[in-house]
C-alpha cells in the first residue's frame, strides 16, 4: 500500500505505482535472471505499463476483474 496525497486526481497513485514497478524490476534484475510482477487491478490504466515490463524481460502475471 501507497499513501498518496491525491489532490482530486487518481492519476497521482497510477503514475507512483508506475514508478515503483520500474524501479523494483530494473533493481531486482541486476540480482536475478527472472524477474516475476503480479498486478491486481480493476482498470486498464496499467496495460502499457504491463507492456513495458514485458519488453524488459519481467514475468508479468495480470488479474483483473471484468
Amino acid at each position: 500500500m501507497v499513501d498518496c496525497p491525491t489532490r482530486n486526481n487518481k492519476e497521482t497513485i497510477d503514475k507512483r505505482m508506475f514508478v515503483d514497478l520500474c524501479r523494483f524490476v530494473r533493481q531486482e534484475s541486476k540480482y536475478s535472471s527472472s524477474v516475476h510482477v503480479v498486478l491486481i487491478t480493476q482498470d486498464g490504466d496499467f496495460s502499457y505499463v504491463v507492456n513495458e515490463l514485458k519488453d524488459t524481460g519481467a514475468t508479468v502475471c495480470l488479474i483483473y476483474r471484468m
